[in-house]
């Protein structure tokens, strides 16, 4: 019995060496998926349909997946932008659509011109999107940390708690591919590359300016270690980066010439915001202290510059720079954009996710019974996950 186990261990081994990445990571990438899908399905069944896609038929899987930001993609899908902004009794710009970005709506509305349902749409579409994420994911890291860490990590982002967001109606896995994407272009030296990919990024989802700033990072830290740039990369890397920080910033003046209100799109923001505080107005570098001293006061303060030096340690440990410098760079610095734009509240796990390169850290990775630890952890954390961040509130 021994000997026809190990056979057969030898024999699966052999069809993986066999198999491209990209086929093993989808194919896992789709087991997922099953296992989200059935998470979901037995949740749909036993929540309150409020809040919750189609109330007239609150059981149906792809309605229910259409739930919270899925609301707002579906309304541009459909009908577009508002042309006036909603306001409240005291004038406080309320909720809407300009919150949201225009590319993964726009795709929906096209796809939906062949007769099909839009919730069905926007789901099929944010799942495809996920997939080739998990691909992009593993080809970043695949150069540093070999095939079997970068499968495995590619495994961790595809099982992961919070990777039910992955096939709901939200932009998530359309911007985490454009991420790595850019990250995979900007690793290969293709900076043209990078280019158009970072400019529909900034108009898919917030996060973009990331981006030129790693890119900037990555052309000093080439400058440092002596890595000889031809001009013609210099010209590139620096047109690509002007770009790119440019389209970053578009957005808020698209709202702001379509509604007349210079400010529309950090007041629609900040109508999220004060569901948390009273705020009106935005400083970068503020939102988790003014969050953390609404709950712990001066502790609160202290716990977060305490969280900032851990993280920066962490980050610039030897260890964690085996990740390679590229998928370093761009988490460290989408990790200090959320740091300086973003108020902590429950939406902060999944807006987590553009950091997954990390998940090739040598941390999780060091034993096959830690890797089966971490899998185990995060399949049994889904239910709580889904529950916490989408059946009972917004992720």
């Amino acid at each position: 019995i021994r000997n026809t186990t190990t056979e057969a261990s030898m024999r699966a081994r052999t069809v993986t060496r066999t198999l491209p990445d990209c086929l093993i990571t989808l194919a896992l990438y789709a087991l997922a998926r099953v296992v989200t899908t059935a998470t979901l399905t037995v949740g749909f069944a036993f929540t309150d349909p409020v809040g919750f896609g189609d109330t007239a038929d609150p059981k149906r899987f792809f309605e229910r997946s259409t739930a919270w930001d899925g609301q707002y993609f579906l309304e541009i899908a459909r009908q577009g932008y508002p042309s006036t902004l909603p306001v409240d009794d005291t004038g406080a710009v309320q909720q809407n659509a300009w919150a949201f970005l225009p590319v993964f709506p726009a795709l929906v509305r096209a796809v939906s011109t062949t007769g099909a349902d839009p919730a069905v749409v926007a789901v099929l579409l944010a799942t495809a999107f996920g997939g080739a994420a998990s691909v992009a994911l593993v080809s970043l890291l695949r150069p540093h940390v070999g095939r079997t860490t970068a499968l495995w990590s590619g495994v961790f982002f595809a099982f992961g708690p919070v990777s039910f967001v992955l096939q709901v109606a939200y932009a998530e896995s359309l911007g985490l591919l454009l991420t790595f994407a850019a990250l995979v272009s900007m690793q290969r030296r293709h900076y043209w590359t990078v280019l158009p990919i970072v400019t529909v990024l900034a108009f898919t989802r917030p996060g973009a300016l990331a981006i030129p700033l790693a890119l900037a990072l990555h052309a000093v830290l080439r400058l440092v270690q002596r890595d000889a740039v031809p001009v013609r990369e210099r010209v590139a890397i620096v047109v690509t980066g002007l770009v790119t920080a440019a389209a970053g910033l578009a957005w808020p003046v698209v709202a702001a010439l379509v509604t007349g209100v210079p400010d529309a799109y950090l007041q629609t923001e900040l109508a999220w915001w004060r569901l948390h505080l009273d705020v009106h107005h935005f400083a970068p570098l503020t939102p988790w202290f003014l969050q953390a001293d609404r709950f712990a006061g001066t502790l609160g303060v202290v716990a977060v510059l305490v969280a900032v030096g851990a993280t920066g340690w962490w980050l610039s440990s030897r260890s964690t720079r085996r990740i390679g410098s590229v998928p370093l760079l761009g988490s460290a610095s989408y990790l200090l954009s959320l740091f300086a734009t973003f108020l902590p509240q429950q939406s902060l796990p999944r807006l987590l996710l553009p950091a997954a390169p990390l998940l090739g850290a040598p941390l999780l990775h060091r034993t096959a019974l830690r890797r089966g630890i971490v899998l185990g952890g995060c399949v049994l954390a889904q239910p709580a996950a889904v529950w916490v961040l989408f059946l009972t509130h917004n992720p």
